[in-house]
């Protein structure tokens, strides 16, 4: 990995100033070789593109997943997971190809509903990445919250698109929940 010096000052509150080197790593792959978007290795992660039955980029597996515009945490639209008690959604997507380097994936939910027992689902196909699971009642009611899952390089083939799958199940009662700004990005 190359690196280059450049000399710059540090100017301190009272006025002292002190000359340093600074050394600059530059980027392994290069930046322009690194096809990102704003949510990363995946596209339209916010559900901008979306009209109220599909969003760009976007499976959806049954009509229980849909996309409102009224209150997203960022942007102008969300996905609405709305599931009755024994049915189950997937919402996937393939990602760019990924690098060799370690991932984390971030998503934020809010539960519309409460009580609600069901789970959420996650897996990386084409990966080593175990699937991770989690209880909807992990998601705050009325609030968003923000879920991060880190992936090693290990797990990864580079070089290579994966399939995003985020399974719903509602598994005892009703599952009613917000789903927004996913996002694929190196760590």
């Amino acid at each position: 990995m190359g690196s280059h010096r450049r000399h710059g000052t540090i100017l301190y509150r009272r006025g002292r100033s002190k000359r340093r080197t600074i050394i600059r790593r530059k980027w392994p792959l290069g930046r322009a070789r690194v096809k990102r978007t704003a949510w990363g290795s995946l596209q339209n992660g916010g559900f901008e593109k979306a009209t109220p039955i599909q969003a760009d980029y976007w499976s959806v597996s049954s009509n229980d997943i849909y996309f409102e515009n009224d209150y997203p945490l960022f942007g102008s639209r969300y996905a609405v997971i709305a599931l009755s008690r024994g049915e189950q959604a997937v919402l996937s997507q393939v990602t760019l190809p990924l690098h060799d380097t370690d991932y984390k994936l971030t998503f934020w939910l809010k539960r519309a509903a409460s009580p609600m027992n069901g789970t959420i689902r996650i897996s990386l196909i084409g990966s080593s990445l175990l699937p991770l699971t989690y209880k909807a009642s992990a998601a705050p009611y009325g609030q968003w919250r923000k879920f991060v899952v880190t992936i090693s390089r290990r797990a990864l083939e580079p070089g290579r698109s994966h399939t995003l799958s985020i399974r719903f199940k509602a598994v005892g009662s009703n599952l009613l929940l917000h789903m927004d700004h996913v996002a694929l990005l190196p760590k």
